[in-house]
């Protein structure tokens, strides 16, 4: 009770400060709830983001994929839900290292599948992947050359969904091409 009183004092003192002119405004409050409610998929933490952290800034930030180096030479590509708190993530590197990345989702071994499409259409549906677990989700390995790539660069949508088919989030496949071969062409 006194947790939840500070977070949300908190984040009312905070919330004028930030104001309009601090894009960083709705990340530091994703992130306070996420450290006082985490992990992602607890509902108190969905509901202090939507309670405390929705109102923040003007407009919802348009959604890309993004690409990167890791310090231990790790190639990435990927993208995160609006709120920060799910992802789809692509790693590989010079020794092979070729694997996908559910970011967010509890750190437990299981099939999920990845649904892609335009709309309320899908199609391409790569099911029955055992992800196993690792920090903060879970990953497979798949080969560089899987057509699951071809569907990541050239579809509008992936939805992501759960052994039991529900689906968990869906993410924009915007900017997944330029993201996806800039970060193979650093792995080969």
């Amino acid at each position: 009770m006194i947790r939840t009183a500070f977070v949300f004092m908190s984040l009312l003192i905070a919330a004028p400060l930030q104001a309009e002119e601090d894009p960083m405004a709705m990340q530091r409050c994703v992130w306070a709830c996420l450290a006082n409610f985490g992990p992602a998929d607890n509902p108190a933490y969905a509901q202090c983001v939507a309670e405390h952290c929705s109102d923040i800034g003007a407009e919802a930030p348009e959604i890309a994929w993004e690409n990167g180096a890791l310090k231990n030479g790790t190639r990435y590509a990927g993208v995160n839900t609006p709120d920060g708190s799910r992802g789809l993530y692509y790693f590989c590197n010079k020794t092979g290292r070729s694997d996908l990345m559910i970011a967010g989702v509890p750190e437990v071994a299981g099939s999920w599948s990845l649904a892609f499409g335009e709309g309320e259409e899908t199609s391409n549906t790569h099911m029955g992947w055992h992800f196993t677990p690792v920090r903060n989700g879970v990953a497979v390995s798949v080969p560089s050359d899987h057509a699951v790539f071809t569907q990541l660069r050239s579809r509008a949508e992936v939805a992501i969904a759960d052994e039991g088919g529900a689906t968990r989030f869906t993410l924009p496949l915007r900017g997944s091409t330029a993201a996806l071969l800039r970060t193979l062409a650093g792995c080969s």
